[in-house]
């Protein structure tokens, strides 16, 4: 294997370890020296690939997330109500990864990712109403993470009558 190849391999290793934490523990479980451990790499490799440790780690998986969000929403960019559905579905299907972009806690500067997000829905609302829409989804999934989550049809109604109101309200 070529030596871009092995390091692109150990940085993979890094990330994808990273996001099992994550998933499996949260984010705060996440440290450098049990990252290493659990890859059989030393600490200062996995500095090599991110020099500033955890901070670039998370910030590189939720640039990753947003990719991802995005791509999926770009299948739904017709019918905006499908792609408030398709959001509010990565959050729970990627939930580590929904906390980790969207998380008050969780300071990822320079995902500029979350801006192409944005921009699949900026041709369909004014920017108020995007913002009414991004609060009203982005509140109810906060809601449900936090409590035991509401009936799955009453989520579905709520993100309907989201979408209804916005779409009655905007010229």
């Amino acid at each position: 294997m070529d030596t871009i190849g092995k390091e692109q391999r150990i940085k993979e290793d890094i990330l994808q370890s990273a996001l099992k934490t994550g998933k499996t523990a949260g984010w705060e479980a996440l440290n450098m020296r049990k990252l290493a451990d659990m890859i059989g790499y030393t600490p200062p490799t996995i500095y090599e690939h991110f020099p500033e440790g955890k901070e670039s780690i998370l910030q590189e998986l939720a640039r990753r997330g947003y990719v991802q969000l995005r791509r999926q929403l770009r299948d739904a960019v017709k019918d905006p109500e499908q792609m408030w559905l398709t959001y509010w579905n990565f959050a729970y299907s990627e939930k580590a990864l929904y906390q980790l972009m969207f998380g008050v806690n969780m300071a990822c500067r320079g995902a500029t990712e979350s801006e192409l997000v944005y921009g699949l829905f900026s041709n369909l609302y004014t920017e108020e109403a995007y913002y009414a829409c991004w609060s009203a989804v982005h509140g109810l999934i906060s809601i449900n993470m936090i409590s035991h989550g509401l009936p799955e049809m009453m989520n579905q109604h709520i993100l309907k009558t989201i979408h209804q109101s916005i779409k009655q309200t905007t010229p």
